[in-house]
């Protein structure tokens, strides 16, 4: 599995609600018929930025996605955004999933300690993620691979409440267990699950 993160610094936060709808009525019934589509969510975050991810079978149907929404973009919604988004992309590596109810979503980038990406991978595999899926409100979680020492991590919760504690104890594990292997504090933007879209069939255990 393959995921995208594009992140759009928009003019007008007030937009926001304008281009989602956009998005849902236009974007989406394209997007959704990509090569290997798995998944599609739009969030916002509090500074106005509007975050999508793409979950995509292989790379081949990410970067077509990629292709698709810059085009779509351009013809429907260039007057809210400033310039070109943010892109990171990867092959996901660790994935847990519980449930659909989620209305708050977080994005943590870490960069790591050179040579250390298959010890961070272990560590969240067998000790992060595990803690996470036990808190109250936890909904699904990926991990991606952006770079040879880098890590970006994707996790949904029910609420915004239940996403704060997860950021307080995961913070306190990375403290505690994690200092040898990261690299300065995570790049963090947590935002409000505006648009959800899921191939189910491509979900189903074969």
């Amino acid at each position: 599995m393959y995921s995208v993160v594009r992140v759009y610094k928009m003019k007008s936060a007030g937009d926001i609600d304008k281009v989602v709808d956009a998005t849902r009525a236009g974007f989406l019934p394209i997007v959704t018929k990509a090569p290997g589509f798995i998944a599609y969510t739009m969030a916002a975050a509090p500074d106005g930025a509007l975050v999508t991810i793409g979950m995509f079978a292989d790379r081949a149907g990410a970067e077509e996605s990629t292709r698709l929404a810059a085009d779509w973009v351009r013809d429907n919604v260039a007057w809210s955004v400033e310039g070109p988004p943010k892109i990171a992309e990867g092959e996901v590596r660790i994935q847990e999933r519980r449930a659909e109810d989620a209305t708050y979503g977080t994005m943590r980038r870490v960069n790591l300690q050179p040579g250390k990406l298959n010890e961070a991978l272990e560590m969240m595999r067998t000790k992060m993620v595990p803690l996470l899926a036990s808190l109250p409100g936890f909904s699904r979680v990926a991990v991606f691979e952006t770079g040879p020492d880098a890590l970006l991590s994707l996790a949904a919760w029910r609420d915004r409440a239940s996403a704060e504690e997860a950021t307080r104890r995961a913070m306190a594990f990375i403290q505690e267990n994690g200092s040898d292997i990261v690299a300065g504090p995570p790049e963090m933007i947590d935002a409000e699950i505006k648009l959800r879209e899921v191939n189910e069939s491509a979900l189903a255990p074969n």
